[in-house]
């Protein structure tokens, strides 16, 4: 008989029920990476355009100093403060050259590029602050009167910048509420993956530890179960294969292990059994002949023969027929049974021994009683080619 087919392997669910954890534990590992990396990447972006704004702020206060101190050169009529005048004149250019250095690398935008359009429209303010600021350095410095189209000049650019100004912190500012934004759904989606993740590991871990009571622990207590009571002397124990992996398997091949130590055992005790009764005819066949070897009277010898006959043989009726004196058939010489069987016998009752029209082989025909007849058997002895006499056996 085949073995059934096992085909399902616990390893291949576990290596199934791994990777499925180990592909979500990447996944969300990944996606946070990810998110994590592009808040990082907002962050250092915000960070920067917190810094073009400060930049911006510095270079309006410096702008607005350098105006009220050439307004004050050219009230006082004095340069007292000239140095003072071109150390404002050197932060202001320091302060563009910063904010062009700032924007270097940056990946092309619309943002960017309108940004860069305000940036040129305060250097071109910037440049024209600078020459006027020179021009009315020189005039002071002669001593000469300041023509009132440079004092409207001053003050034009004076309010040029302010507005410029605010339209590049409004710009950066938008696109920082717009990070934050991004930041803020990044976050929310970081949260809701984490809690997706919660909610997964708890339900694959409470389905994992059923479905490894189910797949594991319980084919091994049954197996454990089985080997205590079969190691106690139980039979006829069986474990139900229910399943088609490698526990099934074992099951399987467990129940044919028993099956084959069952009839095994079986199989010893007939052995046993034969064995034991083989002694017992071998310790009467040597009672028999003690006692025979200890016996000179002929006719006990043959009574014992017969009565120890009917024993080994267990039937009701042992004969032992020798020739009859006339040479024509056997005569009954010794008898044992358990009754008296005085008159069972007849003095013309003789054994024959007659060939058989069959094929069987030829035999005797018995002198027993036709109550003794329910089962009987006759055998010759003899000597040779002679035979010396006849055994009957028979049961009622």
């Amino acid at each position: 008989m085949s073995d059934p087919a096992f085909p399902e392997k616990i390893s291949h669910k576990i290596r199934l029920y791994l990777i499925v954890t180990f592909s979500a534990v990447a996944l969300t590992g990944a996606v946070s990476i990810i998110s994590t990396r592009n808040i990082f990447l907002s962050s250092k972006k915000i960070n920067s355009l917190n810094q073009h704004i400060k930049i911006m702020d510095q270079f309006h206060i410096l702008f607005h100093h350098l105006i009220d101190e050439l307004h004050r050169a050219i009230i006082l009529k004095t340069l007292d403060r000239q140095e003072h005048i071109r150390d404002l004149e050197q932060e202001l250019k320091e302060q563009l050259v910063r904010y062009r250095a700032e924007h270097l690398g940056e990946i092309p935008s619309p943002e960017q590029t309108l940004e860069m359009t305000l940036v040129e429209e305060i250097q071109r303010s910037t440049a024209q602050l600078l020459s006027l600021s020179g021009s009315i350095q020189k005039l002071i410095a002669k001593r000469q009167k300041i023509p009132n189209e440079q004092f409207g000049l001053l003050d034009g650019i004076a309010h040029t910048i302010p507005p410029v100004n605010q339209q590049l912190n409004e710009l950066h500012l938008k696109e920082i509420r717009g990070l934050i934004q991004e930041n803020t759904s990044r976050m929310d989606m970081i949260f809701w993956i984490y809690l997706g993740f919660l909610a997964f590991g708890t339900v694959a871990t409470v389905l994992g530890i059923r479905k490894f009571s189910t797949a594991i622990i319980h084919p091994l207590q049954l197996l454990t179960s089985a080997t205590v009571e079969v190691g106690s002397g139980a039979q006829g124990k069986r474990i139900d294969v229910a399943s088609k992996d490698e526990f099934g398997q074992l099951s399987h091949f467990f129940n044919e292990m028993l099956e084959t130590l069952e009839n095994r055992e079986r199989e010893l005790r007939a052995s046993q059994r034969d064995l034991a009764r083989h002694v017992r005819e071998l310790e009467a066949l040597h009672r028999i002949n003690v006692e025979i070897s200890g016996l000179l009277d002929l006719d006990q010898v043959l009574k014992l023969v017969v009565e120890k006959a009917r024993e080994l043989m267990g039937t009701d009726l042992a004969s032992l027929c020798t020739p009859a004196a006339d040479g024509n058939g056997f005569t009954p010489q010794t008898v044992s049974s358990p009754e008296r069987l005085s008159g069972l016998f007849e003095a013309n009752r003789r054994c024959t021994f007659q060939e058989s029209s069959h094929s069987d082989l030829p035999g005797p025909e018995c002198a027993i009683p036709l109550e003794y007849r329910r089962a009987y058997l006759s055998a010759p002895l003899k000597r040779g080619d002679h035979i010396a006499g006849v055994l009957c056996v028979g049961c009622k």
